[in-house]
């Protein structure tokens, strides 16, 4: 019986109910006539048609020509990194379009007494605010290194231990480069993945606020900081799909 799980993982990364049952079906029996995969997936003969044409489109799988048409799924590995990497790019782009938006009103207006979204500039104001972030969590740390960016032990470390301490759970995604510093902090409820060539970075606290790093240098790091419920769902959903993507550290 086809695992719940599976169909609903392919849904969030952009594939329909039908697509997902098709895909899936492929991977299970290989190369099928649309007759078959219809009989197979249990998806009407009158949709089977768009729904392997839809998947063509997203990279999915290969139809190979012929009377009649046979269809081949691609390696998974394949067609999820296509997807994801579709996903990063539309989240980029997103990110892109939220700074020429976002900063000249701030530059515009200031900073309110209880902003929404602020913009931080500059590697101490970012790490404060990252502090602070850190010590309200009671709940979930997920937390994104981008490289380049070393040294996190020496500035989260005391607070990171004192969040373990109170039972959160916390995920750090980074590169390989800061592991040795990051295993300084390891311990109950910490999990290490790495993912390499990450843009940006980020720091979400209990799905409620988000620090979202948009990379650069050190002395010259710009950041957003929003508890704006839409921003923050952003902000995870694009760590979730890195955190999947990305490889255990034991």
């Amino acid at each position: 019986m086809r695992a719940r799980n599976i169909i609903d993982g392919l849904r969030k990364l952009g594939l329909t109910e039908y697509e997902a049952r098709a895909y899936v079906t492929l991977v299970e029996r290989g190369t099928l006539t649309a007759n078959s995969l219809s009989k197979y997936s249990e998806i009407p003969y009158s949709k089977i048609y768009d729904v392997l044409s839809r998947l063509e489109k997203k990279g999915w799988i290969i139809i190979e020509e012929g009377k009649p048409k046979k269809y081949k799924p691609k390696p998974p590995k394949e067609a999820v990194k296509i997807s994801v990497s579709k996903i990063e790019n539309e989240l980029q782009n997103i990110s892109s379009e939220m700074i020429n938006e976002l900063q000249p009103l701030y530059e515009k207006i200031g900073v309110q007494e209880k902003p929404d979204v602020v913009i931080l500039r500059g590697a101490l104001m970012i790490i404060e605010k990252a502090k602070n972030m850190i010590e309200r969590a009671t709940r979930e740390i997920e937390l994104a290194v981008p490289q380049g960016i070393e040294g996190i032990y020496s500035f989260f470390g005391k607070n990171m231990k004192t969040a373990v301490l109170k039972g959160v759970e916390i995920k750090i995604l980074t590169g390989s480069k800061n592991i040795k510093d990051l295993e300084k902090i390891t311990g109950i409820n910490l999990e290490i993945r790495l993912k390499e060539g990450m843009f940006g970075g980020g720091l979400i606290i209990d799905e409620k606020e988000a620090l979202i790093l948009l990379g650069g240098k050190t002395a010259s790091l710009l950041a957003i900081w929003s508890n704006h419920n839409e921003l923050v769902k952003l902000a995870k959903i694009y760590f979730d799909h890195l955190w999947r993507d990305a490889k255990s550290h034991l």
